[in-house]
């Protein structure tokens, strides 16, 4: 019996065509298109089989999200793909790549990443605890700072319906490496995976100078808070305390409702000592690579 013989596959940029419908392929805002893309194609009909597509965090950085997809060809096709995408990143100006997904501590699915020279870069944590809990504890803390007269008078106490305050809620978000603008401009417009609950997403300013921000998105019998950013006078204070509170105020969440908290630890890792103060658990653990070029 004569064996089957694989149509040879190559691994080349992707024409302007084919990064255009490779677009609804990547999960990523609206706003954005992808920077470039290498394809693998297999016989002489040049049939699509994978592909590793980048595009820019943001249009104002020279670094760009990875994503990695095949179906099918030989075992090796991953590592020529991101091979291939590594030179045409530096061909596009780019300077870092960071993989769109992110992966359990010795995940398979790393392993190509972690053979083209990626390592980990941040590690992305969700963490847990009851509304109750976190609202009781964020209470004493505020009623401590009460006593010794250390909350100023006059501040805005607001959250996200105010719609003047999305472009400058955006662009904290953004410089902080907590959400990049594209995404939260879906979030907050009700887009997306996990769209922003606009009334529980807490804002403290004073005039126009934002001093906390709590950004919250309903789930399934509770509620998610993917950032949480406070002014770097404020941090270890009364703020963390008031944007918990005013958070659960305002979702109506009952107090058995689990909040869960999302941080990095290579961006804010004062989350994960204000997670634990909360009393929260652990509940998973990734890991985001990136490859200087």
């Amino acid at each position: 019996m004569t064996a089957m013989i694989s149509p040879p596959v190559s691994c080349r940029p992707a024409s302007q065509p084919e990064t255009e419908r490779l677009r609804r392929l990547f999960p990523l805002g609206r706003s954005r298109a992808p920077t470039c893309s290498v394809v693998a194609v297999a016989g002489s009909e040049q049939a699509l089989i994978g592909h590793a597509t980048l595009v820019r965090r943001e249009r104002d950085r020279d670094d760009a999200f990875v994503l990695l997809q095949t179906r099918g060809g030989e075992a090796d096709l991953t590592d020529r793909l991101l091979a291939e995408a590594i030179v045409v990143a530096r061909a596009c100006g780019l300077t870092a790549l960071s993989t769109f997904d992110s992966f359990p501590e010795h995940a398979e699915a790393a392993a190509p990443f972690l053979r083209a020279g990626f390592s980990a870069a941040e590690w992305i944590i969700e963490a847990s605890v009851r509304m109750a809990e976190a609202e009781a504890r964020a209470r004493r803390v505020l009623e401590r700072f009460q006593r010794r007269g250390g909350i100023p008078e006059g501040l805005d106490f607001t959250d996200l319906t105010r719609r003047e305050l999305w472009p400058a809620v955006r662009k904290k978000v953004h410089d902080e490496r907590l959400m990049d603008a594209g995404r939260f401009d879906d979030a907050v417009a009700g887009r997306g995976s996990q769209p922003l609950d606009r009334e529980s997403s807490a804002i403290i300013a004073d005039g126009s100078e934002l001093l906390g921000i709590h950004l919250a998105s309903r789930v399934p019998g509770g509620l998610h808070i993917p950032v949480r950013w406070v002014h770097e006078n404020h941090r270890h204070g009364w703020l963390n305390a008031a944007l918990m509170i005013m958070t659960g105020d305002r979702c109506g969440c009952p107090p058995e409702a689990p909040i869960s908290l999302g941080f990095h630890t290579a961006i804010h890792s004062e989350t994960a000592r204000y997670a634990h103060r909360m009393g929260a658990r652990i509940t998973s653990v990734k890991q985001r690579l990136r490859i200087t070029l």
